[in-house]
C-alpha cells in the first residue's frame, strides 16, 4: 500500500497529516514587530534603511555615553587614528555630534542575523550615504543584526563585548574606559541592552514595514530624560558603579 503521508511528507520536505478532511503543513517562522530607537543627524530622520538602531537600553548606551565625549576626545581628534579605541570610537561619528533627532521606530523582522556596523563614514561627502559592514567572520549574516550591549570584552568590535572592554592598568584605564565599560554593563548586562542593524539589501526579506514612529530633538530629549543636570562627566561614572572609576 502506498503511504500518502510520506509521499508528501517528501515532496513538502515538512511535516504532514491527515486530520479528517484537513491537511496540516508546519508553520515557518513568522514576523515579529519590534519597537526601536536611534539617534541620528536632523537631516537624515527619513531614512530607516542601513541604520543601526537598539532597544531602549542599548539606545541609552549609545545615547548616554556621548555625554563624556566632549572631554575624552579633546586629546585626540587632532590625530584621527588615536580616537580608535573602544571609547573614543564615536569621537568622529557625525550621530554623537551636531543638530540630532531621537528617534522611535516600528518594524517587522522575520529572522535575527549577524550585527553589521552601519554608519557614514568619515570621508563620505553626502552627510546621509549609510553603508554597512560585517566585522565578523560569523556565515550567518542574513537577518536582523543583532549584538548584545555588555562590556568586559576585547576590542576592536567583532569580539563579544568588545565595545567595552574591562580597563586595563597602564594601557586603557583613562577616566573615559572606566565609564564606556561601566554604561556598558549597566545598560547591557543588567538592562537587556541589544543593537540591531537594518541592511537595506534585507528589505522585504529580513525586516519589512519600517516607519518612523515619532521623531524628538535630541536637546528637548535630554532635558526630559535629565541628562542636562549631570553636573560633570565624572558624576557619570560614580554614580554607575562607584567602586569601578579609577582612583
Amino acid at each position: 500500500m502506498v503511504d500518502i503521508r510520506a509521499m508528501l511528507s517528501a515532496v513538502l520536505g515538512t511535516a504532514y497529516h491527515d486530520a479528517g478532511n484537513s491537511t496540516h503543513v508546519a508553520p515557518g517562522p513568522s514576523w515579529t514587530r519590534y519597537t526601536l530607537y536611534d539617534v541620528l543627524q536632523e537631516d537624515c530622520r527619513a531614512g530607516v534603511d542601513n541604520n543601526d538602531v537598539a532597544n531602549v537600553a542599548g539606545d541609552l548606551y549609545f545615547h548616554a555615553k556621548d555625554k563624556y565625549l566632549p572631554l575624552a576626545c579633546a586629546g585626540c581628534k587632532a590625530h584621527p587614528l588615536s580616537c580608535q579605541t573602544a571609547a573614543r570610537f564615536d569621537c568622529h561619528n557625525p550621530e554623537s555630534t551636531g543638530n540630532l533627532v531621537v528617534r522611535q521606530l516600528e518594524v517587522e523582522v522575520l529572522k535575527l542575523g549577524t550585527y553589521q556596523l552601519c554608519d557614514v563614514w568619515r570621508g563620505v561627502l553626502a552627510s546621509c550615504n549609510y553603508t554597512c559592514f560585517s566585522p565578523s567572520l560569523d556565515p550567518d549574516a542574513h537577518g536582523v543584526g543583532a549584538e548584545r550591549v555588555c562590556g568586559g570584552g576585547v576590542w576592536p568590535f567583532g569580539h563579544e563585548c568588545g565595545m567595552a572592554p574591562h580597563p586595563i592598568k597602564h594601557l586603557s584605564d583613562a577616566p573615559w574606559d572606566y565609564w564606556n565599560w561601566n554604561l556598558a554593563m549597566r545598560m547591557g548586562d543588567t538592562g537587556g541592552g541589544y543593537w540591531y542593524s537594518l541592511v537595506a539589501e534585507d528589505e522585504g526579506r529580513y525586516w519589512r514595514h519600517a516607519r518612523v514612529a515619532k521623531a524628538v530633538n535630541a536637546r528637548c530629549h535630554n532635558r526630559r530624560c535629565g541628562y542636562h543636570q549631570i553636573p560633570s562627566v565624572i558624576s557619570l561614572g560614580v554614580v554607575l558603579y562607584p567602586r569601578l572609576t579609577p582612583g
